[in-house]
């Protein structure tokens, strides 16, 4: 309480503040602080024209109001806290949303847009993401001499990080397929990439090298699952498994081959685990 602003600033002429409140006119003030949980976030203060004005029975009920303002302010904080936090999230989320859209570009170029058409072989496949974007990638790739290259793959994780993986998968396939089409010889190519590329990320994979005119196929498999073949003469199904590493483990895995007779009416059914 100050109850004599004249004779205060005459005591401390330095105090801007009061010389301020003085020229406004102001004679006596009463300041109270504003306690949140202990926790003080300001100060009000009560200004009188007249000297004089405030006496200690007057502290009670000004602090009642101090109080009520104390929780009005705190509340105007956290609501202005909230705010930010709210327009960063939504800028994030714009980013984000921006990123995925990107990523889920790229995925969809990694998956052929219709079935090739292959003498004396029917292709057909589907593709249901669990989420926006995932890690796998299929490739149907007809070669000169009648022959086609099956190629499936899911990289670890999902998202942005999967996508740009399965990027570089298929720009390795491309370049191993021209080199030797062979299935060991291509999932040795893309693993020698990927494994010079990434360190923290592995991809399984599977490549089945088909000629439909001789009725039989090499399959060669990295760490991922065998395909189901549905032999039409014996109605039975069998998984020709030869497993090996995943790709981007070791750079000097070796995988090899299996042959498979072909049968008319035989079914290969490749998949991942989305």
């Amino acid at each position: 309480i100050i109850n004599d602003l004249e004779a205060y600033l005459e005591e401390k002429p330095d105090s801007r503040s009061t010389m301020l409140i003085v020229d406004e006119g102001l004679r006596s003030s009463l300041t109270c602080s504003l306690i949140v949980q202990g926790r003080p976030v300001g100060f009000v203060f009560f200004s009188s024209t007249a000297k004089d004005t405030y006496r200690d029975a007057h502290v009670a009920f000004f602090q009642q109001i101090a109080g009520q303002l104390s929780t009005i302010v705190e509340k105007g904080r956290l609501y202005g806290e909230l705010a930010e936090q709210k327009a960063t999230i939504e800028r994030q989320n714009v980013i984000m949303t921006d990123e995925l859209e990107m990523a889920r570009r790229v995925q969809q170029a990694l998956i052929p847009a219709s079935e090739p058409d292959v003498p004396g072989l029917d292709v057909a496949f589907v593709y249901e993401p669990v989420q926006q974007v995932g890690g796998d990638i299929l490739d149907i790739i007809p070669l000169s001499d009648g022959r086609v290259l099956l190629f499936v793959a899911d990289a670890m994780g999902h998202g942005i990080q999967a996508a740009l993986v399965m990027s570089v998968v298929k720009a390795a396939l491309n370049s191993a397929v021209e080199t030797d089409p062979r299935p060991e010889k291509v999932l040795a190519e893309i693993n020698h990439v990927v494994t010079r590329l990434f360190d923290d990320r592995f991809v399984t994979a599977a490549c089945c090298l088909i000629d439909p005119h001789g009725r039989s196929a090499e399959l060669s498999l990295a760490g991922h699952s065998a395909p189901l073949w549905y032999r039409a003469g014996t109605k039975d199904v069998a998984q020709h498994n030869r497993p090996s590493l995943p790709l981007c483990i070791s750079k000097d895995t070796e995988y090899s081959a299996a042959p498979i007779a072909l049968g008319a009416g035989d079914v290969l059914v490749f998949s991942t685990d989305g």
